[in-house]
């Protein structure tokens, strides 16, 4: 039975009172109005769920309701038609019809592409125009019920084959994509990067559902491939599991002193692939409010794996960039954690300004902060006891102190009064202009009063200097 809402037929005693209401459907003149109108019963009846995925490629229009519009008593009123749901008003025809991309596009972001059935609150408003005289008629709310076009995305997906760190089997999790931890619907992209070594590289991967269905029937027809045919994927393409392939549909890479490593990249909304190879350089650059978007401060990786470390002063938000020069590449937020390369936004501001470690993973698309609370000088002149502290001087970059060394003797740097990472001397305890933070040699100080100004930012780059009072 199909349920019918009535319009409600609060007439507009004169042209005057109607156009506090009056949107640009009609051009009312300021003219009294010369009768009042009776009408007879108009209604709103509800449709069906409205299934994007059921809808005709091409189609414009789709039906979201039935009007019956009431019956004016002077034929010259020509009703037009606002439909009204969450704020925000659609055209819509007299056959209860809207554009399929507008009413699809509010859905999506007012939900989300999940496919599940969606309710919605909506009234259908009337104007009645006739060149001289405009009343409004508006109806009960109803309801609109519509499900988003999405196709099946799995929470995890799984790399197997005969690549480092995995294997052939089905049930293999030992290499997860990494993900946003979004809902797989908005983001719905997955990524992950591994090393590789010149050679040829076969592969696969599957989900959570591919496993289950291993593990049910013994089968791989759950496992996804290239669409393309065994190792005939490209650069770019799209995936499918090989139920619908019909061959072993394995991707191949080949590598030929071109790339360290292959980042594998998902979009699951539109099931495409995307391969990238390559080669880290030493450094990443973090850019931000704290410089007025003007310096690249470097963060650098001693080992090529895409891992860069750096020390800096963070206010307000930031990014990365793989060029001190330019913006080309440049890294945003994807997530609380995660970077893109999409031009999404910067990466927030941390919740306090201050010093900070800043570790940057381009090979997992990730970052992290440690706040640097303190900088602490121990040694010989205290019996590697109480720690000296730092101050950290904005202005100078540097985190300096004024202290007494009673005897010579050597002394280290730590970060938060913890050995876990410290600064000493790059190959011995006199090289003061290159400090490091892997296993650095006792700091050679003789005895005196002396300032010290202590200048963190990277290894290779760390400095101390001291003047004598």
């Amino acid at each position: 039975m199909i349920k019918k809402i009535l319009f409600g037929f609060a007439l507009l005693a004169s042209v005057t009172a109607c156009t506090d209401d009056y949107t640009d459907w009609a051009d009312p003149q300021q003219n009294a109005q010369e009768e009042l109108l009776s009408f007879g019963n108009g209604s709103v009846a509800a449709v069906g769920v409205i299934d994007f995925a059921e809808i005709a490629e091409g189609q414009e229009m789709v039906q979201v309701c039935i009007i019956t519009a009431p019956t004016a008593s002077d034929s010259k009123y020509a009703p037009e038609y606002v439909l009204t749901i969450g704020g925000r008003d659609f055209a819509i025809d007299a056959a209860g019809q809207v554009s399929v991309a507008e009413l699809q596009e509010y859905v999506n972001n007012t939900f989300g592409r999940r496919p599940a059935e969606r309710e919605m609150d909506a009234t259908i408003s009337m104007w009645l125009n006739n060149g001289v005289t405009s009343v409004k008629q508006a109806s009960a709310n109803f309801k609109i019920t519509a499900k988003p076009e999405a196709p099946q995305i799995s929470e995890k997906y799984y790399l197997i084959g005969g690549v480092e760190g995995a294997s052939w089997d089905v049930q293999d999790t030992s290499m997860p994509f990494s993900h946003s931890g979004q809902d797989v619907y908005d983001d719905p992209v997955f990524t992950i990067t591994f090393p590789v070594e010149d050679g040829e590289y076969w592969f696969a991967f599957t989900d959570d559902i591919a496993i289950a269905d291993n593990d049910a029937t013994g089968e791989w027809q759950k496992v996804f491939g290239c669409a393309e045919g065994n190792g005939n994927n490209g650069m770019e393409g799209k995936v499918a599991r090989r139920e619908e392939i019909g061959n072993d549909g394995s991707f191949k890479i080949a590598v030929d002193g071109d790339a360290k490593f292959i980042r594998f990249t998902l979009n699951m909304m539109d099931y495409s692939y995307k391969f990238e190879k390559l080669n880290f350089g030493p450094y990443v650059y973090e850019i931000g409010n704290d410089s007025g978007w003007g310096v690249s401060n470097p963060l650098y990786s001693a080992d090529g794996n895409g891992a860069y470390q750096g020390y800096y002063y963070l206010d307000g938000e930031f990014k990365f960039k793989p060029s001190a020069d330019n913006w080309d590449g440049d890294y945003e937020c994807s997530g609380e954690g995660k970077l893109t390369q999409d031009g999404s936004d910067n990466c927030p501001a941390p919740e306090e300004a201050g010093f900070y470690q800043i570790n940057v993973d381009l090979a997992a698309m990730t970052y992290n902060l440690v706040k640097v609370d303190n900088i602490s000088m121990i040694g010989d002149f205290n019996n590697w006891g109480d720690d000296v502290d730092l101050t950290y001087n904005v202005e100078e970059a540097c985190w300096e102190v004024t202290a007494e060394i009673a005897s010579d003797g050597g002394l280290k740097f730590r970060m938060n009064h913890d050995w876990a990472t410290s600064w000493g001397g790059n190959g011995s305890g006199d090289n003061f202009d290159n400090l490091t933070a892997n296993n650095g040699a006792n700091l050679n100080v003789a005895a005196g009063t002396y300032q010290f100004k202590l200048y963190l930012s990277y290894e290779g780059n760390n400095r101390l200097e001291i003047v004598k009072k």
